[in-house]
Formats: C-alpha cells, sequence, structure tokens
C-alpha cells in the first residue's frame, strides 16, 4: 500500500419508497501491483473494502476505490453500510 485517503461524500440509497440519501466515506487506497504479484491486488482490496465497513458506524457506509500505481482506478467497490455499533 503507497497510499490511504479518505474524503467524505453523499450518495443515494437504494431502496423502495421515497428517495433516499446517505453520507459516507470514500477511501481510495493506491497500491504498487509489483508488491502484490502472488495474491493479486484485486484480493488485496477486497480484503480492506471489508475491514473498512467494520469500522464506520451503521448509519454511515464506506465506498472504497482501489487504484494501481501504474494503471489507474482498477475497481470501485459499491457503498457497503457500516457494521460498527454506536
Amino acid at each position: 500500500v503507497q497510499s490511504v485517503a479518505s474524503r467524505p461524500i453523499t450518495r443515494r440509497l437504494p431502496g423502495p419508497g421515497p428517495i433516499a440519501f446517505g453520507r459516507g466515506v470514500e477511501i481510495n487506497v493506491t497500491c504498487d501491483e509489483s508488491a502484490c504479484a502472488g495474491t493479486g491486488l484485486f484480493l488485496t482490496g477486497s480484503v480492506l473494502e471489508r475491514f473498512f465497513a467494520r469500522y464506520v458506524s451503521i448509519n454511515s457506509f464506506t465506498e472504497t476505490v482501489l487504484t494501481s500505481s501504474a494503471r489507474g482506478e482498477v475497481m470501485r467497490w459499491p457503498a457497503r453500510p457500516g457494521q460498527r455499533h454506536l
């Protein structure tokens, strides 16, 4: 992992009924692909995406973006609701 940056975001929440918006955190993780040669960059990002959601309050969400220093944006996971109870 070369760098991690976060910023607050607002997204439309899916679901029946009236349109609703929620506040969350976009987490951008930049990695060097050569360091993840054995396991793969996608697997590393998947583990981090689940990890971040565990530490966000239940009324919020995370949206993890995995970026390669060589190729740019590799994957953008959908908003995942937080799992930490207040």
